[in-house]
């Protein structure tokens, strides 16, 4: 048999491959390196801020999905942190909208428009119908018709309402 190679970490030998020494000691324990360092966790803490999700995060830091499972299971704090990260993007983007309104102030009235309900624009529409009360002097045709024409009417107002 050749001989082995040291492990660069802890300078002990590494384990030959083989069901035999899996259990003897006297070999490195130390296992393959993470992929996870300072660089891999500061470029997904970049992805989080701009509120990517995970997969998305794990193509642009160049890692895999249950790499980062398995890294957020050793770190529970990761978790958390990623959680704060994911949400500075709405942050910032509330700031940027309270700066904009310093300047101009209709970009304040279309914020308030759109988050405060006293704001909100409505349109009220007001319409009398005016009844024919002498219909004995009407043929029953002419009946019908004033009706169908007060159903068509009342329906097309109806629609423009709705669609203010």
């Amino acid at each position: 048999m050749a001989r082995l190679k040291n492990c660069k970490r802890c300078n002990k030998p590494k384990r030959p491959k083989g069901k035999k020494f899996r259990e003897l000691p006297g070999y490195c324990e130390c296992g393959r390196p993470t992929v996870i360092n300072e660089k891999t966790i500061e470029k997904l803490e970049a992805a989080f801020m701009i509120a990517l999700s995970d997969v998305k995060a794990c193509a642009y830091a160049g890692i895999d999905g249950k790499t980062l499972w398995n890294y957020e299971q050793k770190n529970p704090k990761f978790i958390h942190r990623k959680q704060q990260l994911k949400q500075m993007l709405s942050i910032r983007a509330q700031q940027t909208i309270a700066k904009a309104i310093e300047i101009n102030s209709g970009d304040a009235w279309k914020y308030l428009e759109k988050t405060d309900p006293d704001f909100i624009p409505r349109s009220k529409i007001e319409h009398t119908v005016e009844t024919i009360e002498n219909t004995d002097e009407q043929s029953p045709e002419e009946k019908a018709a004033l009706i169908a024409l007060r159903e068509a009417r009342r329906k097309r107002i109806e629609n423009k309402s709705k669609e203010k």
